[in-house]
C-alpha cells in the first residue's frame, strides 16, 4: 500500500500486509522511537525519516550515557 511520509511527504510502500519486508523491521529502533512516532505522526514514516529519528534517539541515548 502507498502511504505519504508525514514527516517530509514522500511516497514510500507500507508492508504492513508483510510484516518482515516493512521499513521499521529494517532498523534496530532505539528505545522509545515507535511510540515517539505514534505520538507525534500517528502514522508509518518513509525509511528515510525513520533513520534520522532513530539516529537522533541514539545520539540521545550515547549522550545520556556519557553524562
Amino acid at each position: 500500500m502507498d502511504k505519504t511520509c508525514p514527516s517530509c511527504s514522500s511516497t514510500f510502500t507500507c508492508r504492513v500486509d508483510q510484516i518482515e519486508l516493512c521499513n521499521c523491521t529494517k532498523l534496530n529502533l532505539e528505545k522509545g522511537v515507535r511510540e515517539y512516532i505514534k505520538t507525534t505522526y500517528g502514522n508509518c514514516l518513509c525509511f528515510d525519516c525513520l533513520k534520522k529519528i532513530n539516529d537522533k534517539f541514539s545520539l540521545l541515548s550515547v549522550s545520556k550515557t556519557i553524562e
